[in-house]
């Protein structure tokens, strides 16, 4: 039987794949991260609650910061105001405190330092009529959603159908897996970025190679250890209750004699 084909057709949708330890997961993790740093708005003390204003630097600032001889870092450097005059400075994001960022991430695995959500398949199938989950990031890793093993059945299809209107939805979408012949068809067919990792064990490095929907390869490069805080990297990704349950119930069965 083949599988229905949705319009995902302009929808900003990633597929990253990679063998074991290949750096999907700190790519997927650095796109979302670098966006959230890049609208930052203010950092707040993760033990006192403290709030200030903040905001990334600008094209100037940075090549201000540059000509003392300072490399720019977009994870380190930001400038803050004061919470009793509209004065502000360039300083190195103080430990301890965490950004406010307007950018909306929904993901099925843990984030650090970083505001999102947790979801499972409930969560976008009951989210398919209303718009909670819209104008944001949403990266499933190693995900059951869109495995090609379960592209028939009704969960994987009607997450489809939620991707369809990614695009409507103004959605980022990062689907995550080992190969990418391990998705369900119906993605791959409409992903407009497919990426490959692989990772450097010796220089901490992650490569990776870009295809927009093209025969020309971008190729491009991570530092890992500056992404490794914000995630758990050994995380076992939770796989539906139900679906375990009803695998353990076949298993304990008694047999027919």
């Amino acid at each position: 039987m083949a599988e229905d084909n949705y319009n995902l057709a302009q929808a900003d949708l990633r597929i990253v794949s990679g063998e074991q330890g290949s750096g999907k997961s700190t790519l997927a993790t650095a796109l979302i991260v670098d966006d959230c740093y890049s609208h930052l708005t203010g950092i707040i003390n993760t033990d006192t609650g403290e709030y200030r204003k903040a905001q990334p630097l600008n094209e100037n600032e940075i090549k201000s910061l540059e000509s003392k001889g300072i490399t720019y870092h977009l994870l380190k450097h930001i400038r803050v105001f004061s919470n009793v005059d509209d004065s502000s400075r360039i300083v190195v994001k103080p430990k301890g405190w965490v950004i406010d960022s307007p950018i909306r991430v929904f993901t099925n695995y843990q984030l650090f330092g970083i505001r999102h959500k947790l979801i499972g398949a409930e969560d976008i199938i009951e989210s398919i009529n209303d718009d909670t989950i819209t104008d944001a990031w949403l990266a499933l890793d190693e995900s059951v959603f869109t495995d090609k093993q379960d592209s028939m059945t009704s969960l994987v299809k009607m997450v489809a159908k939620f991707m369809a209107q990614a695009r409507r939805r103004m959605l980022h979408v990062i689907i995550i897996a080992q190969e990418a012949s391990m998705i369900a068809t119906r993605f791959i067919l409409f992903s407009t970025t497919r990426i490959e990792c692989s990772y450097d064990e010796d220089t901490y490095i992650v490569d990776y190679e870009v295809s927009n929907n093209s025969k020309v390869m971008q190729s491009s490069f991570l530092y890992a250890p500056d992404y490794w805080k914000f995630f758990k990297t050994r995380e076992i990704v939770k796989q539906p209750q139900y679906k375990v349950d009803k695998i353990l119930t076949e298993m304990y069965k008694p047999s027919k004699r």
